[in-house]
């Protein structure tokens, strides 16, 4: 998601939003990161064995490009196989989508920078929600499937909820609707 928001930010504000870009990139990725911890702790918790955090050692604001880097590295370590194809359909998901409609049927054109850097914050209340409601089904299930459980299906309803949402603001308005914003 964070990706996709990086690349339509690009497309509507050219090198005008690098800064907003970087910006967005330490903010969002916190959020995103702070998560993934919790997803890790939860796992383990489960019984999963995660290798520990290495400790950063690339200088200054690389250290936390380096952090995230391991963080992802241990993510990936501590989910199924399956885990993958969820994060291909996903990727495969939302590049149909920024290809199709935000290129494609040009939604640039009915954006701006700030709109595009708050849609995605809308996300962070569901991954909020999946942690906290997979984590009691992780303890329940005494398997990290919980968490992926209510990740899915919390992704799901949110999705179609902002999807109509969208489409009736655009039948009001009567402008092309924007990708789930």
């Amino acid at each position: 998601m964070g990706g996709f928001t990086l690349l339509k930010m690009l497309v509507v504000g050219k090198t005008g939003a690098l800064f907003r870009m970087l910006f967005f990139c330490v903010h969002y990725g916190g959020f995103c990161a702070i998560h993934g911890i919790f997803v890790l702790e939860l796992t383990r918790f489960a019984g999963e064995q995660v290798n520990p955090a290495t400790t950063a050692s690339w200088p200054g604001p690389l250290a936390l490009l380096q952090m995230f880097i391991g963080l992802v590295q241990q993510v990936l370590a501590a989910a199924p196989d399956a885990f993958l194809w969820g994060c291909l359909a996903l990727l495969l998901s939302h590049g149909s989508s920024f290809l199709l409609l935000f290129i494609g049927q040009q939604e640039y054109r009915h954006t701006n920078l700030n709109e595009l850097m708050k849609a995605p914050y809308q996300r962070i209340v569901v991954m909020h929600i999946a942690v906290i409601a997979g984590g009691f089904l992780v303890v329940r299930l005494g398997s990290p499937l919980g968490m992926l459980l209510a990740l899915v299906a919390l992704k799901t309803g949110m999705d179609i909820m902002l999807h109509n949402r969208s489409h009736r603001r655009a039948e009001a308005t009567g402008q092309p609707p924007g990708e789930m914003s």
